[in-house]
This record gives C-alpha cells, sequence and structure tokens, in this order.
C-alpha cells in the first residue's frame, strides 16, 4: 500500500469546476481511499495583488479554496497547493504587465535572469498559500523548454542548464519556507541532470511523471537509487482524446506503482489533464481513479476482472457482470487503433474537429479503424443508457454519440476524397449523369453533418455547466464554430466543382483551388507554438521526441 494517493485535476485548460462538483469529487475520491487531491492552476485563481492573472477564467477564489479546503479535512484529504512557478504560464505572460518576465519571447517560461521573477512569486504565494491547511505546495517547474535560450541564455552558458535550473527550484523553495511550506517539484527536467539531484535538499519530494504504458520506468528506480523522497505519477489518459485510452491507463497505472513501491515511492498522485480546452467531461475519468485508487491501496496484482465487477456493482450501480464496463474497454481500445492511437493522446479527438475536405486524418486513417470506433460507442450507447446515474448516464451517452459523429464525418470525408479522384469521365453524357448523382449525395452528406454541429455544441455546453463554471467554455466552442464554416465552405466549393462538372469539364481532385485557411484545430495548433519556439530558440530547444516527431513530419527542415 502507498500512503500517500492523490489525484491531481487540471483546472487551467479552460474549465473550472463548480464548486459543488468539487465537494462531490472529494467525497468519492475519499470513499474509494484516497487521501490527497490537488488542483493544477495556472492562472484561475483570484489573486488580490494581481487579479489581472485569472480575469476571464471565471477563477477559484479564496474564499472557494477555504470551503474546500474544510471540506477536504472533513473527508480526512489533504488539499495541497499546486501553482506553477516556472513554465506553462502563457497566460500571465501574455499580460502586458509581466511580459518583460518572458523568457525568450514564447511566453512560456518565467525568466531566473531577473529579481522581478521571484518578487511575483513571492506576492503570488502570499495571496494563495494562506488559503490552504496543507504544508505542502506543488511548484510544478515542469517542462522548461526555453530556459536558457533567452534571458537567462548567459547564465545558463556560464551554470550549464541543469544547474540553473537547480538555483531556481532552490529559489523558490526559499520563497515556499517563507510561508511554512515544503514543495513538491515534477522530475521530469532533474532527471536529465541526476548528478544535481544529490544537490537538493532532502525536504524536497519528487514527482515522477510518465504516462504511456511502458514494461518498466527506469526513472523510479533511478530516484529510488538517489535516496530521494519521490511519488510516481501515472495518468488517466483522459486527455487529448474523445474517449479515455483505458487499456494505456491500466497498464500506466498498473506498472508504474509496481516500480515505484519497488523503488520506495512513498506515494502516488494520479494526473488529469485538460489539455486544448479540457473538452472532456469529468465523468469520464471516473474508471481510472478508481483502479488507480485500488492499484494504490491493494498493490498492482489486483485482478482486473475482480476490479470490472466492483465498478459495475459499487460505482455504476449495475449488475457485475454489465455491457456498460465492457464498453468501457472497447471503445477505451477503439480510440486507440493502429491508425487512431498516438503516444499521449488519440485521434479520435482530431477526426471531430478535422477539416472536411482537406484534413490531415483523411488519407492517414484506416476506414476498418473508424468503422470499428463508431461500432464500439454505438454498442456503448446501449449499454450506458441503462446507467441510472443521471449524471453519469448523460455524460456517458453524450460522450458516444460525440464519437459516432466523428467517426462518421471523417469516414464520410474520406467517401467523398475516393469520389473526387474517380468520377466518371464528364464527356460521357451517362457517366456525367451519374457523377452529379454522387456530387449531390456527397453535398447533401456534409449538409446533414453541419446540421448536427449546432445542437451537438448546445448539448456539449449543457454537459460542460452541468459539472463546471462557463470558465473558458468558448474555446471548445468556438472549435464547432470554426467547423460549420469550414462545413459552409467545403460545401460552397463543392458546388462550383458540381457546376464544372455538369458543364463537362473535370472536378478538381487534387483540391488545388481549394483553401483550407489558417485552420488549426487542437495539437495542430501545438505544433505551431512549437514551430514557433524553434524559430525563436533552435530546435535544440525542444525534447528529442517532439524534435523527432516534427522531423518527421517534415517540418523542421531548414529550422536552426
Amino acid at each position: 500500500m502507498l500512503p500517500n494517493r492523490g489525484v491531481m485535476l487540471d483546472v487551467s485548460r479552460g474549465k473550472v469546476p463548480t464548486l459543488e462538483t468539487l465537494f462531490r469529487l472529494v467525497e468519492n475520491l475519499a470513499a474509494y481511499k484516497y487521501n490527497h487531491v490537488q488542483l493544477y492552476i495556472e492562472h484561475p485563481f483570484h489573486f488580490p495583488s494581481h487579479p489581472e492573472i485569472g480575469a476571464g477564467s471565471d477563477p477559484l477564489t479564496a474564499d472557494d479554496i477555504l470551503a474546500l479546503d474544510a471540506h477536504c479535512r472533513a473527508h480526512h484529504v489533504e488539499l495541497v497547493p499546486n501553482l506553477q512557478s516556472f513554465g506553462h504560464l502563457r497566460r500571465l505572460l501574455s499580460l502586458p504587465r509581466y511580459a518583460h518576465l518572458d523568457e525568450v519571447g514564447w511566453q512560456w517560461s518565467l525568466t531566473p535572469a531577473r529579481e522581478e521573477t521571484y518578487q511575483l512569486l513571492d506576492e503570488l504565494y502570499a495571496d494563495f498559500l494562506p488559503n490552504f491547511t496543507s504544508s505542502w505546495l506543488n511548484v510544478d517547474c515542469d517542462e522548461t523548454w526555453d530556459l536558457g535560450t533567452g534571458q537567462s541564455r548567459a547564465l545558463a552558458e556560464r551554470l550549464g542548464k541543469g544547474r540553473l535550473y537547480l538555483q531556481h527550484i532552490l529559489r523558490v523553495r526559499d520563497l515556499a519556507a517563507k510561508y511554512g511550506r515544503r514543495i513538491m517539484v515534477w522530475a521530469d527536467i532533474l532527471l536529465h541532470f541526476p548528478d544535481l539531484v544529490a544537490e537538493l535538499p532532502d525536504d524536497i519530494v519528487l514527482l515522477d511523471w510518465w504516462y504511456e504504458a511502458q514494461d518498466h520506468y527506469p526513472s523510479a528506480a533511478l530516484l529510488g537509487s538517489l535516496g530521494r523522497t519521490f511519488w510516481v505519477c501515472p495518468g488517466t489518459s483522459s486527455w487529448n482524446t474523445l474517449f479515455p485510452r483505458i487499456e494505456n491507463a491500466i497498464g500506466n497505472i498498473r506498472t508504474f506503482v509496481r516500480d515505484g513501491l519497488a523503488a520506495g515511492a512513498s506515494g502516488m498522485l494520479l494526473t488529469d489533464w485538460g489539455d486544448y480546452g479540457h473538452y472532456q467531461l469529468l465523468s469520464l475519468s471516473w474508471y481510472p481513479y478508481l483502479f488507480g485508487a485500488a492499484v494504490a491501496w491493494s498493490g498492482p496484482d489486483i485482478q482486473l476482472d475482480h476490479f470490472d465487477r466492483a465498478f459495475a456493482l459499487l460505482f455504476l450501480d449495475r449488475p457485475a457482470d454489465d455491457a456498460s464496463v465492457r464498453a468501457i474497454h472497447r471503445l477505451g481500445r477503439a480510440v486507440t487503433l493502429p491508425s487512431l492511437g498516438l503516444p499521449n493522446r488519440s485521434n479520435s479527438a482530431l477526426a471531430l474537429f478535422d477539416e472536411p475536405l482537406a484534413g490531415r486524418l483523411i488519407e492517414r486513417t484506416d476506414p476498418h479503424d473508424l468503422e470499428e470506433l463508431a461500432e464500439a460507442a454505438r454498442a456503448a450507447l446501449r449499454a450506458w443508457v441503462a446507467l441510472p446515474d443521471a449524471q453519469l448516464r448523460h455524460d456517458y451517452t453524450f460522450t458516444a454519440r460525440l464519437v459516432v459523429f466523428a467517426a462518421e464525418k471523417l469516414l464520410a470525408s474520406q467517401r467523398l476524397r475516393r469520389l473526387l479522384g474517380s468520377l466518371p469521365d464528364p464527356a460521357d453524357e451517362n457517366g456525367r449523369s451519374r457523377g452529379l448523382t454522387q456530387l449531390d449525395e456527397a453535398i447533401a452528406t456534409l449538409e446533414a453533418q453541419r446540421t448536427l454541429l449546432e445542437p451537438l455544441a448546445r448539448e456539449f455546453e449543457q454537459r460542460w455547466l452541468a459539472h463546471a463554471r462557463r470558465s473558458e467554455i468558448h474555446q471548445t466552442l468556438d472549435r464547432f464554430t470554426a467547423l460549420g464554416q469550414r462545413y459552409q465552405a467545403a460545401i460552397a466549393w463543392l458546388r462550383e466543382q458540381r457546376q464544372r462538372y455538369a458543364s463537362g469539364q473535370p472536378v478538381d481532385a487534387t483540391l488545388a483551388t481549394y483553401s483550407p485557411g489558417p485552420y488549426h484545430p487542437l495539437w495542430e495548433e501545438g505544433v505551431q507554438k512549437l514551430l514557433e519556439l524553434v524559430r525563436l530558440a533552435g530546435p535544440d530547444s525542444l525534447p528529442a521526441q517532439l524534435r523527432e516527431s516534427l522531423e518527421r513530419e517534415g517540418l523542421l527542415g531548414g529550422a536552426g
């Protein structure tokens, strides 16, 4: 058994839960033997000294935290403050008041080259920390890819990037100590500099995160061999996908906890992120949450079939062998089929917002995978309509219908692209007649799909507001709107092609005359941000895995 069993919920990617939702979350987590909760905060807190940081995000307030902290204590759960204190600060650094603290102009990391950075953190801690009774603070400080590339370049050249990073950690440790807190830090950067880990004070807890299922996690053994206090931090695999990558979550949690226990880890912090607008519903994370609780409490050898029976009986209030749990597994596998599954994501989500005519996935996705995805979602819909809890039932069935739409949308795009390349010769009158009928059917399909977007967006909004404040829901609603505009453009272009074809001219099968515009949904937008960092700081600023991914896509040619 791990003595510390926690969940960290991201509230910084556009979705701040209501206080009622957070209360219920704590109650349920406590019932299943969790004793630690964190809310990941980059900006959505109302800092009295810096109110502009949280403005527009429906931020949590001091009163919210005080109430939640009391509720946690009443349920024997420790609410640990979590405040990003180095990288991932795009919102803060986009504000003119703080622009001078931006390391390289990428609006990501605070520069350690200015004393004002530490003055700012001190003021934020003064506003934030007194609302918690916990003696801990998670300062995060992960993925500081731009460190040493701008204002702190000279420091990095003199000290080395690793020691420069360590210097910052020691500064924030001192600031936290001023408020009676010990710190936790994500371990990803320090793992690149194991010789420096020995210089960390013993009172710092290292949080070792990995989110892909692996046979082994060598970092756990390394941290254990260095005598460090550390926790393992797997993930729910709920983000960057329309439905959680359940099998990945199971493997990630089970094996990481196993390796952590063997290496002397003292806790597990199960992370639940919300990349690109936090469009996934909180209800979808309960299977990974409870599997994590079972593994952290009972050990990594728990039998999955026993867990599934208990999950059906105790959480879903369904018979032990109910189809609802089988549907969770089938859909969780379907979103990771070979042409859909990727590290840290599933193309099921991109399929929803991919451009209808020129989308990247149209030629990259196996239609058989899409057919299985759609059928898995239909089977799930049939099973989940019987869930007795109204909130779970609405959330799960809406998600299933969203997956069906995404799969059918991409299948229709594939059929349309094949049609454009295989229409009969327009000079042949009989063939042209058949081709016009096929084009009319394709246009009608796109029009039908476009008409479904508005009700889907409305229901998305309803399900969001069942759990969360409005926050920054516009991020996803704007994507629905932009997709509707792309449908309109695609339909207009197809009608022009139909006119050409009807007059005996060939259609533009290569889409040379079709312009998708600057349309970059979800992580395609993230790719553009990474390329911006490459332009500012060079490709070596990226982690090797990201750099290799961009190289495979042919996006780093000539960058340097």
